[in-house]
């Protein structure tokens, strides 16, 4: 366990600190030292280790999933579940920051990259949710759904007081979180808006942004009557400040990706950036995400000054439209570094997958 967590970024201290935790955590969700092993060998396969900003971001992840699976144990008393809720992030983010007795879960993008990517154990969590009512084949219900109700059917997340989602990007989120809320007795809430299927239909966007917000505002009332917690605007600026400052350090990761020469990081990495946006992380836990990007930004810099990426420089570029996949990174590219000599990275194309996350 410490070798591993050294691996994921973590110092002397903190895995001393934060051992018996994760430990805890493992025994939860069943991973096992022979998982552990072999989460080592995935990353060292799929991810580039050799540079820090990408272990500190796995650092954060690693720590969230303890703080999800043990919320209950260390004291949180109201836990409010959140997922494909666009917005809502940073209302769970002004919360955690002012109270420590509420946990803002956001759990498929933690367990996509810890159970999925690192120790290939995402699938099983579908399948609990294809036991049920969420079908695999003909009916399709998409990743998100499905681990949304397998990780509480497996009881691999604290059971939420409340479950908060949005119709912004499709009806099934709500539509699953109605059956849950039959089937578990969980409160629901949902805010909506309007689904214009093209832009130039609309090309006036304010009533939707409009209808939105005020949507959220009213969810968001509804929840903090809930908890009896009195939420104001500057709670919410100071999170959407911190929020602010990771996007602009994610935008200058992504930008050195699609301009530098070579290409010095694989698109494998993407995720781990991501999906740090739907997370409710607290301030300070934004400010240190902020950090670890701003650390890989340089270390990017310093490959592209040195001819060093993933490809051979001046090799041609393609252009992915679908992100690599979210909880398989051999589904994705290979992570081989290239100084001189001829390239020998192997490209994917990118395909439809059943089991998606």
């Amino acid at each position: 366990m410490d070798e591993f967590l050294a691996l994921c970024g973590f110092d002397k201290d903190e895995v001393d600190r934060e051992s018996p935790r994760l430990q805890k955590t493992f025994n939860r969700l069943g991973i096992t030292e022979e998982d552990v092993l072999r989460g080592k060998l995935r990353l060292a396969t799929y991810f580039d280790m050799d540079l820090q900003g990408i272990r500190k971001l796995l650092r954060i992840y690693m720590k969230e999933l303890a703080n999800m699976v043990l919320a209950r144990d260390e004291g949180k008393k109201t836990v409010i579940h959140a997922c494909m809720a666009g917005g809502f992030e940073t209302v769970g983010s002004a919360i955690v920051s002012h109270r420590s007795d509420v946990y803002v879960e956001v759990p498929n993008p933690i367990f996509m990259v810890v159970l999925g990517s690192i120790f290939d154990k995402f699938v099983p969590i579908l399948e609990a949710a294809e036991r049920l009512w969420l079908k695999s084949g003909v009916v399709a219900h998409c990743g998100m759904v499905k681990s949304r109700l397998g990780l509480i059917a497996l009881n691999l997340i604290p059971r939420p007081d409340m479950m908060v989602t949005s119709g912004l990007l499709c009806e099934t989120s709500p539509k699953t979180n109605d059956l849950i809320h039959e089937v578990y007795d969980i409160d629901t809430y949902c805010y909506d808006t309007c689904q214009d299927r093209e832009d130039n239909e609309y090309p006036d966007a304010a009533r939707t942004i409009a209808l939105a917000a005020q949507s959220m505002k009213k969810t968001t009332r509804s929840l903090m009557g809930k908890i009896g917690f009195d939420l104001s605007d500057g709670m919410i600026w100071e999170a959407l400040h911190a929020r602010s400052l990771y996007g602009q350090a994610m935008g200058k990761v992504f930008n050195l990706v699609r301009t530098g020469d070579p290409i010095p990081m694989s698109p494998t990495h993407e995720n781990l950036l991501l999906w740090m946006n739907p997370l409710a992380l607290t301030v300070d836990g934004l400010m240190e995400a902020t950090e670890a990007v701003n650390l890989l930004h340089g270390e990017l810099q310093d490959r592209i000054d040195r001819g060093i990426g993933v490809t051979q420089k001046g090799a041609p570029r393609i252009l992915g439209i679908l992100p690599p996949h979210h909880a398989d990174p051999p589904a994705g590219t290979s992570r081989n570094l290239h100084g001189d000599g001829p390239c020998r990275r192997r490209l994917r194309i990118y395909g439809p997958c059943q089991r998606s996350g």
